[in-house]
């Protein structure tokens, strides 16, 4: 993520398509589709 992409520390604006949200908000929202992406692919398994 670029450093231009935060305005400040609470506010997150994408320079490639303008979408803004509360930074902690934006973060959180990447979290969950992160936790749903390794759901999808039957959760966290360990090799070795």
């Amino acid at each position: 993520t670029a450093k231009e992409n935060r305005l400040s520390q609470s506010k997150f604006r994408c320079q490639v398509c303008g979408y803004t949200a509360n930074a902690d908000v934006n973060g959180a929202r990447n979290i969950l589709a992160a936790g749903h992406a390794v759901l999808a692919c039957g959760g966290c398994q360990q090799t070795g």
